[in-house]
């Protein structure tokens, strides 16, 4: 089972570098329009090693505290995807474990390029010892799921450190002095290093003026369609 997900993974984990930073760019334009999550609890349904279920209120920390007998259900929609509160809280969960620097080093200038240790690392410990210990997670989709989240939110964290700092005005040795709290400065000075590199901010610049031109084709679609009623 476990030399079966490490297949599946690794066929699900091939992107091309154009495509995954224009993945990056466009999910930061999305991160800073969205309002920010508040701190909440969320109403899930519990089951214990008897199956006997019950009902909690739980905050992400909450879900390292639970009882070992114990795991959250979750609710998954027709395409794979966790949904209602459990769900909402099966994500946030994932936001906090794609924050582990350790586990998912910053330094990499993409996702495909973090070194396979790491990622059996993630599939052992990360899916298989910590997930499925505290979500009741049993489908190979529901776990691509997961690794295609823990992905995006990695981007999305890297992403996010990268603009609280970057002013545009400040040099390479002043990004790097403001290395985060808990990430390895060499690593951090890795990570501003391909963020300054020419062919990153060219890739840049050339998703953004597609994603214009594809919004202004849309949208002249749209008006077209409009005067044709």
């Amino acid at each position: 089972m476990y030399m079966y997900l490490h297949q599946q993974y690794l066929v699900s984990d091939v992107y091309s570098e154009n495509e995954e930073e224009e993945d990056e760019e466009a999910e930061m334009q999305v991160h800073q329009q969205r309002p920010p999550t508040r701190k909440r609890a969320w109403l899930v349904d519990i089951t214990d090693e008897q199956g006997k279920r019950n009902t909690k209120q739980l905050r992400t920390n909450d879900v390292w505290h639970l009882p070992p007998n114990e795991r959250i259900l979750v609710k998954w929609n027709n395409e794979g995807q966790p949904i209602a509160d459990d769900g909402a809280l099966l994500n946030m969960f994932l936001g906090s474990i794609a924050r582990n620097h350790n586990a998912f080093p910053i330094s990499y200038s993409s996702w495909r390029k973090i070194p396979k240790v790491y990622k059996e690392d993630i599939l052992k410990n990360t899916i298989q010892t910590v997930l499925k210990a505290k979500f009741d997670i049993h489908s190979d989709v529901h776990i691509n799921h997961v690794l295609k989240s823990l992905n995006t939110k990695w981007r999305d964290h890297r992403q996010e450190l990268w603009h609280q700092r970057n002013d545009r005005t400040r040099t390479r040795d002043e990004l790097i002095a403001m290395a985060p709290e808990g990430i390895n400065r060499d690593h951090w000075a890795l990570f501003v290093d391909y963020r300054l590199n020419s062919k990153t901010k060219e890739n840049a610049l050339k998703n953004k003026e597609n994603r214009t031109k594809q919004t202004i084709a849309h949208t002249g679609g749209s008006l077209q369609g409009k005067e044709m009623k």
